[in-house]
């Protein structure tokens, strides 16, 4: 895990702070925790403030991490 996540629990979302290098594997694992965090807390509104480091994602890849990953969050929010 080469990403930092920090969650403050706000009395309507949660406000989840990401840094480290902007990268694929980077990016769906912090969702994917984000996600376990939502759960666990039972708040599902959430503000993702993202300090990624390094060069933009392509489309393509967004797209490939929104693709593979929405089946986790199906039926969560």
């Amino acid at each position: 895990m080469a990403y930092q996540i920090q969650i403050v629990e706000k009395p309507t979302y949660l406000h989840a702070i990401v840094t480290g290098p902007n990268t694929i594997e980077n990016v769906a694992g912090y969702l994917q925790d984000l996600l376990r965090e939502c759960e666990a807390r039972q708040c599902f509104n959430v503000l993702i403030e993202e300090r990624l480091t390094g060069r933009r994602l392509e489309t393509w890849d967004v797209y490939q991490i929104a693709s593979d990953n929405s089946m986790y969050a199906r039926g969560v929010f």
